[in-house]
C-alpha cells in the first residue's frame, strides 16, 4: 500500500503550520512534509505531530546546509 505525504507548504496557506497538520490528519493522511525549517514554529509543529500521531516525512534543508558542517 502506498503511503502519501501531504506537503503542507502548499495547502491552507493562510493557516499556521500546526493547524495545517491537524487538517492533514482530519483528511485521513498519515504523514506530512514541509520546506525550510528556519521560519517555522518547530515547538508547535512537534506538539501537533504528537497530538495527531502524524509522521513528519520530510523537511527540505536550507541551500548549502550539510549535516556535518561545511
Amino acid at each position: 500500500m502506498i503511503n502519501l505525504s501531504v506537503c503542507i507548504e502548499m495547502f491552507w496557506r493562510g493557516l499556521p503550520m500546526d493547524e495545517r497538520i491537524r487538517r492533514v490528519r482530519a483528511l485521513g493522511f498519515g504523514a506530512c512534509e514541509f520546506w525550510g525549517w528556519r521560519n517555522k514554529d518547530l515547538a508547535a509543529i512537534r506538539r501537533s505531530l504528537d497530538e495527531t500521531g502524524l509522521t513528519l516525512a520530510a523537511i527540505c534543508a536550507e541551500p548549502g546546509f550539510l549535516p556535518g558542517g561545511p
